[in-house]
C-alpha cells in the first residue's frame, strides 16, 4: 500500500514542479522579485513613520499569505489573527509557545502533560503550519523548534480553504522561517545562561544559537542556524533534563527574472520529557499547597515541595524530526503568479514514563500544493483568485499504552482506567513504577484504546478562493474546498496483545468560507465572516487514524467547525498604532482519548492593540471575554481514585469547559533610553478555571482561582551586542496550570515555576 501511495504522490508532484519550472513564460522585468517565502506576490513597502521596517513591531509591516493563502495585510484580511513581526520576536525574546500565547487574544498555554506542543485557541487545541503548510499531527509529541522561526501568525479559527483545516479546529500558528539576506553577511550569536532561583532550587541550563546569513551573488543567498541546549531543569532531583540539538539551513535562488526558488531543511533532536505535574488534586492543594500523602484511606496533610512531580528517575523521551520544504514562485505575467509548495517531514519519537505511559511513533508526511494566483475583470469588477490542487500523504506507525495505572481497589471506583492518585509524590525514592505494582510491564495494545495503529491516508484536494470587488470600498470573498480521503489502517501488533483489527475507507468532505470586507476609510476596515470547515481528526496520542472498536469512524474525517465572526481593524497615528476587535461564535467537534465525539461552543469578544510611538518604545495589549461549554455532550474523565475525584462520564449536558477562563488579559511595555539601557514589563491575568466536571453531584468541583503573572526584563543594548536579564514570575505567585483536557483534568495539575532570574547575551557581526 505504501508504494502505491507514494507512486500516486509522484504522479502529482512531478508534473506540478515541472509546469512551474519549464512550461510558462517568464515575465520580463528589470530586477528579480524579492517576495518572502510565504507570499505569492510582493506588496508595496508599508512605511511606519519614524521606524525602520526591520525594527517595527506593527503587524501591518509584514504582509504575507499565512492567514488566507494570498498576500494581504491584516487590514485587508477578514479574519481575526495576530501577526508577530521579526522585530517583535527579537525584542520579546520569544522562544516557546508559552511566550507566544501571551501576545494573541484567546490563546493560552496549558500544561499538556508538561510537554506543550501547541497552544489552545478559543477553547480547543491549535494546529502548526510552516510557511502555509500543515506540519504532522503531534498533539503530545514534541516541542516546536524556534531555531528556524523569525515571525509568526496566530490565527483564531480553522485554516482557509487554500491551506485545509488540519486536525485541530481552535486555530493555528503559522511559523514563518528565517529568510536568507541579500544585503550582506550577518551573524548573530545568542547565549542563554542558567536559572537562578533566589529561594533555592537554582539549576544549570543554557543554550547557544549561531545564526548566520549572506549572499553568494545577486541571485543566491543562504542562511544557517544552529541551536544547542542542555543541562538541568527545575526538577533535577527527579532526573528530568531538557536537551536539544537543532540545525536549520535555507537557500533562496533567483535563476531568472520572475522565478524564485526557496528551500529550507531542518533536523532537530530533543530529549524533552513529559513533566506530568502533581496528582491527588484537592482544593486545599490549589489554595494552600496542602498535599494528602500516605494511604488514601488515612491521608496525612503535608506541604508539597516545589520540585515534586509525577516523574521518575529513569523516565526518558527522545524525538528526531527531519523536515524539508521547497517553494517555487513563477511570475508568469503582471496578472498571473504560480506557486508550488512541497513539504516533507519525518518524525521518529519514543517515550517511557514509569508511572504508566509508553509510546513509539513514526510519522511520514508529504504534501504538495500548486496554486495559481491571478487578477482579472468580470462584469466590470476587479477580481482576485487563488485556485489549485493539493496532495497530502500521511503514514503513521503508532504504538501506545496509557491504561497501565494501578487501581486503588476502592469499592465503586475501579473503572478499569486506573488511578493517578495511587502514587505518593512525597515518596523519597522519586520512582513511581506501574510495572512494580501491576506486573504488566507497560502493555501496548489496540483493543482498549484504538490508538495503536498503522495507518496510511492519501488526501487529494481541490480549492478555489475568489475576492470580488462589489463597490470601490466593499469586497466579497468566497472559498470552496473538496477533500478526498483514501484510508487504510490496521493493528500493527501480532500475537499476544494484538487485536487483528483492520479497516479501509474512502471519504470526502466539503468546506466553504464566505466573507465581506468594507474599507470604511483607508485606515479602517470592517468585516463579516462565516465559515463551515471540515477536518480529519486523528488519534489524540500517536496521530494515526483512530481504530477504536476495530473500525474507522467515517465521521472522524468530517468533523465540522462553524465560525461566525465580525470584526474591525484600524491603522492609526501615522502607522504607529494598530487596533483590532473581533466578535465571534465558534461551534466545533472534538474527539476524546476514548474516541467519543463531543461538541463545544465558544463565544467571545477579542481586543488587541500594538503601539510603537518611537523606534525604541513599544506597547502591546490584548483582552478576551469568552464563554465556552460542551453542547449536549458527555466528556470522559479518568478516575483519580482515593475519594479525590472519581472518574467516568457525567452524562450528556452543556458542561463548562475545563481549564477555560472567561477573561484573559495581557499587556506589556518595552522601552530603551538613548544611552542603551532599557526595561520591559509584561502582565498576564486570567479569571478562574474549572479543573474538572463532577461526574456525580457529590463529587467536588475543583477551581483554579484568578491568577496574575508578572515578568520583567532589564537590558543594555549597543549596535554590536545586547545583554538581557529576565525576571520571571516577579511577584513569586503560586500559580497553577491546567493540564488542558478533560480526560486528566482532575488527575494532574502543574505549577508555574517560582521567581527566577535568567540571562542572555546576543552578539551581532
Amino acid at each position: 500500500m505504501t508504494m502505491r501511495l507514494l507512486a500516486s504522490a509522484r504522479l502529482v508532484l512531478l508534473p506540478g514542479l515541472a509546469a512551474l519550472a519549464l512550461a510558462l513564460p517568464v515575465r520580463a522585468q528589470t530586477a528579480p522579485p524579492a517576495a518572502p517565502a510565504e507570499a505569492p506576490v510582493t506588496l508595496p513597502p508599508y512605511a511606519v513613520t519614524g521606524v525602520a521596517a526591520d525594527g517595527s513591531v506593527n503587524p501591518l509591516t509584514r504582509p504575507g499569505a499565512g492567514i488566507m493563502g494570498d498576500a494581504r495585510t491584516l487590514l485587508d484580511t477578514p479574519r481575526a489573527a495576530s501577526t508577530l513581526t521579526p522585530a517583535f520576536f527579537a525584542q520579546q525574546g520569544i522562544s516557546s509557545l508559552a511566550d507566544l500565547a501571551a501576545y494573541a487574544p484567546s490563546s493560552y498555554a496549558p500544561s499538556s502533560y508538561g510537554l506543550l506542543t501547541t497552544p489552545v485557541i478559543r477553547g480547543d487545541t491549535a494546529e502548526a503550519y510552516l510557511n502555509g503548510q500543515r506540519l504532522s499531527y503531534s498533539n503530545y509529541g514534541y516541542l516546536p523548534s524556534f531555531n528556524n522561526v523569525e515571525s509568526a501568525d496566530v490565527v483564531r479559527g480553522p485554516g482557509s480553504v487554500v491551506f485545509g483545516a488540519g486536525h485541530q479546529l481552535g486555530g493555528y500558528v503559522n511559523y514563518v522561517t528565517k529568510r536568507p539576506a541579500f544585503d550582506g553577511a550577518h551573524t548573530t550569536v545568542t547565549t542563554r545562561l542558567g536559572t537562578l532561583v533566589p529561594g533555592g532550587g537554582s539549576f544549570a541550563a543554557g543554550s547557544l544559537q549561531v545564526d548566520t546569513t549572506g549572499p553568494v551573488n545577486d541571485r543566491i543567498a543562504w542562511r544557517f542556524s544552529y541551536e544547542g541546549q542542555g543541562g538541568e531543569t527545575s526538577y533535577r532531583r527527579s532526573g528530568a533534563k531538557d536537551d536539544r540539538q537543532d540545525f536549520f539551513a535555507a537557500l533562496t535562488w533567483r535563476p531568472a527574472p520572475g522565478l524564485t526558488v526557496e528551500a529550507n531543511v531542518q533536523f532537530f533532536w530533543q530529549n524533552a520529557p513529559e513533566l506530568l505535574g502533581v496528582n491527588r488534586i484537592t482544593q486545599a492543594l490549589i489554595n494552600d499547597n496542602i498535599y494528602l500523602s500516605g494511604s488514601p484511606s488515612a491521608p496525612v496533610p503535608v506541604r508539597l515541595a516545589d520540585d515534586a512531580l509525577l516523574f521518575s528517575r529513569g523516565d526518558n523521551s527522545d524525538a528526531k524530526i527531519t523536515r524539508g520544504q521547497v517553494i517555487v514562485t513563477r511570475e508568469a505575467s503582471p496578472t498571473l503568479t504560480l506557486i508550488n509548495r512541497t513539504l516533507y517531514e519525518h518524525v521518529d519519537r519514543a517515550r517511557f514514563n514509569a508511572f504508566e505511559y509508553v509510546e513509539q511513533v513514526k510519522q511520514d508526511t508529504l504534501e504538495n500544493r500548486t496554486e495559481a494566483h491571478w487578477s482579472f475583470d468580470a462584469l466590470g469588477r476587479e477580481q482576485q483568485a487563488v485556485a489549485g490542487a493539493a496532495l497530502r500523504y500521511e503514514g503513521v506507525d503508532s504504538r501506545v499504552g496509557y491504561f497501565n495505572v494501578p487501581d486503588l481497589g476502592i469499592p465503586g471506583n475501579n473503572d478499569g482506567f486506573g488511578d493517578y492518585s495511587f502514587y505518593d509524590l512525597t515518596d523519597p525514592s522519586r520512582v513511581f513504577d506501574a510495572t512494580a505494582t501491576t506486573g504488566n510491564d507497560h502493555v501496548v495494545d489496540n483493543a482498549t484504546n484504538g490508538n495503536t495503529v498503522r495507518s496510511e491516508v492519501l488526501n487529494p484536494a481541490v480549492f478555489w478562493q475568489q475576492e470580488s470587488r462589489l463597490t470601490r470600498d466593499l469586497t466579497a470573498t468566497v472559498g470552496l474546498r473538496e477533500d478526498f480521503y483514501r484510508v487504510r489502517t490496521h493493528d500493527p501488533i501480532t500475537g499476544a496483545g494484538g487485536s487483528g483489527f483492520a479497516d479501509a475507507a474512502s471519504v470526502s468532505a466539503f468546506s466553504q468560507a464566505y466573507s465581506l470586507l468594507w474599507k470604511a476609510r483607508p485606515d479602517l476596515s470592517l468585516y463579516l465572516t462565516h465559515n463551515r470547515i471540515r477536518s480529519a481528526k486523528g488519534s489524540v496520542t500517536g496521530g494515526g487514524v483512530n481504530l477504536a472498536g476495530g473500525a474507522i469512524d467515517r465521521e472522524d474525517f468530517r468533523n465540522q467547525s462553524v465560525l461566525t465572526e465580525a470584526g474591525a481593524k484600524a491603522d492609526l497615528l501615522g502607522h504607529r498604532l494598530f487596533v483590532g476587535a473581533a466578535l465571534f461564535q465558534q461551534d466545533r467537534q472534538v474527539v476524546s482519548f476514548v474516541g467519543s465525539h463531543d461538541n463545544i461552543r465558544v463565544r467571545g469578544l477579542e481586543l488587541e492593540t500594538v503601539w510603537q510611538p518611537a523606534p525604541d518604545v513599544s506597547v502591546f495589549a490584548n483582552a478576551t471575554l469568552q464563554d465556552g461549554h460542551y453542547v449536549n455532550s458527555d466528556p470522559f474523565e479518568a478516575s483519580t481514585g482515593g475519594g479525590f475525584t472519581p472518574g467516568g462520564s457525567p452524562g450528556p449536558g452543556d458542561w463548562r469547559l475545563t481549564g477555560f477562563s472567561h477573561t484573559l488579559l495581557n499587556a506589556g511595555v518595552r522601552g530603551r533610553l538613548a544611552g542603551g539601557w532599557g526595561a520591559g514589563l509584561t502582565a498576564q491575568w486570567q479569571s478562574a478555571q474549572n479543573v474538572n466536571i463532577p461526574v456525580a453531584p457529590t463529587d467536588p468541583q475543583l477551581v483554579i482561582p484568578a491568577q496574575t503573572t508578572l515578568n520583567a526584563s532589564l537590558f543594555y543594548e549597543t549596535p554590536r551586542w545586547t545583554a538581557t536579564l529576565e525576571i520571571l514570575n516577579l511577584a513569586n505567585a503560586r500559580n497553577w496550570i491546567h493540564n488542558g483536557d478533560t480526560y486528566t483534568g482532575a488527575g494532574l495539575i502543574s505549577r508555574e515555576l517560582p521567581l527566577r532570574l535568567e540571562a542572555r547575551v546576543t552578539w551581532r557581526y
